[in-house]
């Protein structure tokens, strides 16, 4: 393997892209090289980032890009047909976007999102850190604890719902589920999670809210660490995914390798990796699983179902897949000749240009 390849993407936050980058160069550090010189291709874990660097650093040079999100919305956005226009090689996540983006002509390898099992693990429910955050945030021992730690509030105006989130399906939801039933607790943590904490108190729904309550923006205070969200993982009955859009997410493969009970919408690789009865297609259809896992743990058996579809996220499979991408596909692509037109560095997302202040000060 004679590639050195440019990776970019992170945003600096510890949450996706963060990690998406950290699991990508955890299977080829030998290709890896965090800065522009001596390379020959350049692997961005999220194909926006190309906006926010110059042409010249891609004339010339192969462009690896990972599709994170539906492609089906990526395909509305024109700025994606201009990137089409420089990457040689599409990365999917899973088999609904690698057979879409096949479909419409791309070049594209499916490399499915890899778990860190180093960090997401099962515990003992008498572990001392998951006794000691049950007592701190006043967690009830008695009760059927649903879990959502994920972003979910718009970041410009933090009382609306992200909706693609589906934070008001997850409502919805916990809502009809607390009216039938008096053992549903909520676990919530992460931050941008005001509009939700707001809904949950107005309905009525009991919570606890592992973090700072800060009316502003709480990126900086109430982002998680690995461990954090590994512990919030083991304490959780259940962990809810009501998203309407998703390249993966990363919280379905964490919570099965933490042997966590997983209900999700059917989105990204949500069926790649769930037994399909884990997999829901209206709030309805939800309320009624939950409620016959409370009532009867008819979920029980797709933990273990869960665990065998696991193995191919994780890093021995994930890394000989990429080592194949990067031995068998990486050196037939083409090479990107931006014109003149496509940006310079103009139009950068808050995330790109974080990337861009990232690699000075790595050097």
């Amino acid at each position: 393997m004679r590639t050195k390849s440019w990776y970019v993407g992170g945003d600096g936050s510890g949450w996706a892209l963060d990690s998406e980058l950290a699991t990508t160069v955890r299977c080829l550090p030998e290709v890896f090289t965090p800065i522009p010189l001596f390379y020959d291709s350049v692997h961005c874990v999220y194909w926006p980032l190309l906006f926010a660097l110059p042409a010249r650093l891609l004339r010339g040079k192969k462009i690896i890009a990972h599709m994170t999100h539906d492609p089906r919305v990526a395909w509305e956005n024109p700025k994606f047909h201009q990137a089409k226009s420089i990457v040689g090689l599409w990365i999917a996540r899973s088999t609904d976007a690698y057979d879409f983006l096949l479909r419409n002509g791309l070049s594209v390898e499916l490399v499915p999102y890899m778990v860190d099992d180093r960090h997401f693990k099962p515990l003992s429910p008498d572990h001392g850190k998951l006794v000691e955050l049950a007592k701190r945030c006043d967690i009830p021992k008695d009760k059927y604890l649903i879990g959502s730690f994920q972003r979910d509030s718009e970041g410009a105006d933090l009382s609306k719902p992200k909706l693609v989130k589906g934070p008001d399906r997850f409502v919805d939801i916990v809502s009809s589920l607390n009216a039938c039933s008096n053992r549903v607790h909520v676990v919530l943590a992460g931050p941008r999670r005001h509009w939700i904490r707001n809904e949950l108190k107005a309905r009525g729904v009991p919570f606890s809210f592992v973090g700072k309550l800060v009316k502003g923006d709480d990126t900086d205070v109430n982002n998680l660490s690995w461990d954090e969200v590994n512990l919030l993982y083991n304490l959780v009955d259940c962990y809810i995914v009501a998203s309407r859009n998703e390249g993966g997410p990363l919280s379905i493969i964490e919570a099965i390798s933490c042997s966590t009970k997983i209900v999700s919408t059917h989105v990204g690789h949500a069926p790649d990796v769930l037994s399909p009865q884990c997999i829901f297609d209206s709030c309805q259809d939800a309320v009624k699983l939950l409620r016959a896992d409370i009532d009867e743990g008819v979920l029980d058996g797709s933990i273990a179902t869960n665990s065998l579809r696991l193995k191919r996220h994780l890093f021995p499979q994930v890394q000989e897949t990429w080592r194949n991408v990067y031995f068998d596909t990486v050196p037939g692509i083409r090479a990107a000749l931006p014109d003149e037109s496509f940006p310079r560095r103009g139009g950068a997302t808050a995330a790109g240009r974080q990337v861009w202040k990232n690699l000075w000060l790595k050097k």
